[in-house]
């Protein structure tokens, strides 16, 4: 049986459907969907923390290897991870889509169901949106959580003496984009399986980002979306400092080093290069340490030190023995990386 079009449904029917399957309570939510803008009353001692993003078809994500559900899913994980590198809780997103007018209900469906089950798993309600016309599938997501005044964390912060950490491991999700460009999805090894779904349903920090927040144990922090060799510029410059990186302890999953040995690359290097890995980096002050390595030893949190903060600009990368290494420029910025490839 063929599967029904958006075309010939139109907006308002499909509008309803989604009313209908994504409506759920949410608490301080005066006015939800189904009017004109979502009113939302903030909590006494709170701000409010809002982030978006966008995703377009063929940039962020290729249906050749990707699911509408999986596409939802990284679309949410984007913004979660933005609200986890601020220590704050997420509340409330809004969802604007836009998609060919002959792309099938079920998987406009099953987009929504893959961005909202994420964020019902961490406590976050769709509270509206728009929908629109367009010759690829592009979707924005804009996030509000919320937090804590004194509890907010930034990229700026760090200082001279500070240890440098990172969450989980670095440089899975562009390994796993690499092989399914080249392989697909059939019957995968089980190390290319764990690429895979590190790129394709990536789990944002956010109960790492908060437990940071509420022991303010973290100076400066910024989550890991355009490649660590990136972020850490963010992050530093955003201090006016530098940092020394030992790339010998950066974080590598075994699949990580599996890709690696496979495709004769360095995995520290993939590791530098890869963006959406949605890890937080974030530095810790020397008076702090004791209590973040309790946090690390006690597995309340998986986090590695991978460096310092130092009072020279710029960001030097020492090899296993201390020698200072050099590297190009790498990792992702729009318009940028789009126009080499």
């Amino acid at each position: 049986m063929p599967e029904e079009l958006v075309s010939k449904w139109g907006e308002r029917k499909l509008l309803k459907s989604i009313f209908k399957r994504f409506f759920r309570a949410c608490p301080n939510l005066k006015v939800g969907m189904g009017d004109d803008a979502a009113i939302i009353q903030p909590r006494p001692g709170r701000n409010l923390v809002f982030t978006t993003d966008t995703l377009i078809e063929k940039i962020d994500f290729d249906f050749d290897y990707t699911t509408f559900e999986q596409a939802g899913h990284k679309a949410m994980a984007a913004n979660l991870s933005d609200i986890a590198a601020m220590g704050a809780f997420p509340r409330y997103f809004l969802l604007s889509l836009a998609f060919p007018s002959t792309t099938s209900v079920s998987r406009i469906l099953g987009l929504i169901r893959g961005a909202d089950r994420l964020a019902k798993r961490n406590g976050t309600c769709l509270i509206g949106g728009d929908l629109s016309e367009a010759p690829k599938v592009t979707i924005g997501i804009t996030l509000i959580g919320e937090v804590r005044p004194d509890h907010s964390l930034l990229r700026h912060g760090s200082h001279p003496g500070d240890t440098l950490f990172v969450t989980g491991t670095l440089g899975d999700s562009k390994a796993g984009l690499e092989l399914l460009r080249q392989f697909g999805t059939s019957n995968p090894e089980p190390w290319r399986k764990s690429l895979f779904r590190r790129h394709l349903t990536p789990l944002p920090r956010l109960k790492e980002g908060q437990l940071l927040s509420q022991k303010k144990l973290a100076s400066a922090m910024i989550d890991i979306s355009d490649g660590f060799f990136i972020d850490i510029l963010n992050l530093t410059q955003a201090s006016d400092v530098g940092a020394e990186i030992h790339l010998d302890n950066l974080p590598l999953s075994p699949s990580l080093r599996e890709y690696g040995k496979r495709r004769k690359v360095d995995p520290a290097l993939v590791a530098l290069s890869g963006g959406e890995d949605f890890e937080l980096l974030f530095s810790v002050s020397p008076q702090k340490i004791k209590n973040m390595n309790q946090l690390i030893q006690s597995g309340k949190i998986g986090a590695r030190s991978v460096g310092k903060i130092t009072r020279k600009k710029g960001i030097r990368y020492l090899d296993r023995e201390g020698n200072l290494l050099k590297l190009k420029d790498m990792g992702f910025e729009h318009f940028i990386s789009t126009s080499k490839s």
